[in-house]
């Protein structure tokens, strides 16, 4: 029955022969603006890499990133992180770097940053540390974390070796996700 009436307002409105696509019907957001559904249902997700990272003694934003994988076009890959585009108030931030150097290391740090500063963590209110021996691999992985943003933030990973300015990362990722 109500199915019925659905489709006889919609053949009202549509006329009997039209296709309806996602792009004809609004839907309204979170704070009350109305999107098409086709803009309301769209996924942007960009993973991007790099392939070394030069420790600078603290937390710092990984740089020299390059497009992996990318999913919409609301985010950019920029030098020192991941652009949020237009219309972005919430994304979902994760990532990894690997140091696989022949040194002995401790305070190896990882983070999720916000232009430039450290804006939350999976393990404490401060950055997580680890220590390791020399020949050892270690491989930092940030947990997903949900974060505010505006348009024009830039959002990373920020990885680092306490006092030690001489190891390099070899390699991770950086996943962004718009969740609104």
């Amino acid at each position: 029955m109500l199915v019925k009436l659905i489709m006889k307002v919609l053949s009202n409105l549509f006329g009997l022969n039209k296709k309806i696509s996602a792009s004809d019907i609004a839907v309204k957001d979170n704070n009350g603006k109305a999107k098409t559904l086709n803009n309301y249902l769209e996924k942007n997700i960009l993973t991007a890499y790099f392939s070394s990272f030069k420790s600078t003694g603290s937390l710092s934003p990984v740089t020299g990133l390059n497009t992996g994988i990318q999913i919409g076009s609301k985010l950019s890959v920029v030098d020192n992180g991941i652009k949020i585009g237009s219309g972005i108030s919430k994304v979902l931030v994760s990532g990894w770097g690997f140091n696989n150097s022949n040194s002995n290391g401790s305070g190896f740090i990882a983070g999720i940053t916000k232009n430039g500063s450290l804006v939350s963590n999976p393990f404490s209110t401060s950055s997580w540390q680890m220590s390791k021996t020399a020949n050892d691999n270690i491989t930092m992985i940030i947990s997903p974390m949900l974060i505010d943003v505006v348009e024009g933030d830039i959002v990373n990973i920020g990885l680092g070796i306490n006092g030690n300015t001489g190891n390099y990362f070899s390699r991770g990722a950086v996943t962004v996700e718009v969740i609104e």
